[in-house]
């Protein structure tokens, strides 16, 4: 944790400061004081330039990236429920070797079974394994990157995650999973490569410590140890980015008994990529999510109702990305 929030910090200085994107040294994208302006919302002349800077901002380490949604769920009885959403990153980085963010917020508003609030310390997605450009010699997650010079061809890395507390109206209840960590591995073996930041697929198999509590009297409350596995998909174009995102968790001992609690989830989004201007973007388009639970009332999701072990989500998706200010 330590390593993670220095590494954020540390990212903020090379990202903005000189006009280039810059990793262990190596200048990934760089974007002059004639591009900045060049690609401004009243900007006009050659794309090329524009979407090397517009990949720069979607790829860079930033404050309050967010996204919010509107849209209706359905579950398993045919129910349809309006549903808005908000997702906050305090501190975020989307860089080669790591997908990291700081003090997250999720919110979802509807009706009782599906107004929820959650916050999320620390997330860590892919934080690859560095091997030494010039010894071979591997190097830690997160820290190497920022000191050292890494061979593009990452493909071994550690998913983390700690303290994510959710607070489910229905019911009063209190839902917490401390710590998830596991070993993630890239298909594309392109983890340290600027081709990181455009395509990747992904598979992870964290570990995680749950626990549930609730105000009612005479409610059970207890603390679950689970394993799951995840599937990511990345595609990305100046213009265009896609994303796929398959999870799956299992209980293996606690709870409410071993393997007695299984749930999954599903998203897919489909966003177009605006310059408001040459240091925002925009992100519109559409979201389309579902949803399994065995218990759907310990469900660890912001949406899903918490009465039907079946729900789905259909919404229009709006984010936005900002480049840090200089340091």
């Amino acid at each position: 944790m330590r390593w993670a929030i220095f590494g954020l910090c540390l990212a903020a200085a090379p990202v903005r400061a000189d006009g280039k994107l810059v990793l262990n040294g190596r200048a990934l994208l760089h974007e002059g004081p004639e591009a900045r302006g060049y690609c401004s919302a009243a900007g006009s002349g050659g794309n090329e330039e524009c979407d090397r800077v517009l990949t720069k901002v979607l790829s860079g380490y930033t404050y309050g990236r967010g996204y919010v949604l509107a849209g209706a769920t359905v579950d398993a009885s045919g129910a349809v429920r309006l549903l808005t959403g908000l997702h906050v990153d305090l501190a975020a980085g989307s860089l080669p070797g790591a997908d990291l963010a700081l003090g997250s917020l999720d919110a979802s508003v509807g009706d009782r079974d599906t107004t929820r609030l959650r916050f999320t310390l620390f997330r860590g997605e892919s934080l690859f394994v560095c091997r030494d450009a010039q010894t071979g010699e591997l190097a830690a997650p997160i820290a190497a990157m920022f000191s050292r010079d890494c061979r593009p061809t990452a493909w071994l890395g550690v998913d983390a995650g700690a303290l994510a507390m959710q607070w489910q109206v229905a019911g009063k209840r209190l839902l917490a999973e401390w710590l998830h960590v596991g070993p993630a591995v890239e298909l594309f073996g392109n983890g340290f490569g600027y081709a990181h930041l455009l395509r990747s697929l992904a598979i992870a198999l964290p570990f995680d410590v749950r626990s549930v509590s609730r105000a009612a009297p005479g409610a059970q409350a207890g603390t679950s140890f689970g394993f799951g596995v995840q599937l990511r998909a990345l595609y990305r174009s100046p213009q265009w980015e896609l994303r796929v995102a398959l999870r799956h968790r299992t209980t293996l001992l606690g709870g409410a008994g071993a393997l007695s609690d299984n749930s999954a989830e599903g998203e897919l989004r489909v966003v177009r990529n605006v310059f408001v201007s040459d240091a925002i973007v925009m992100q519109a388009g559409i979201s389309l999510q579902g949803a399994y639970s065995q218990r759907p009332i310990d469900a660890f999701t912001t949406w899903a109702t918490t009465a039907q072990r079946y729900a789905g989500f259909a919404g229009i998706h709006l984010g936005w990305v900002h480049e840090a200010p200089d340091i």
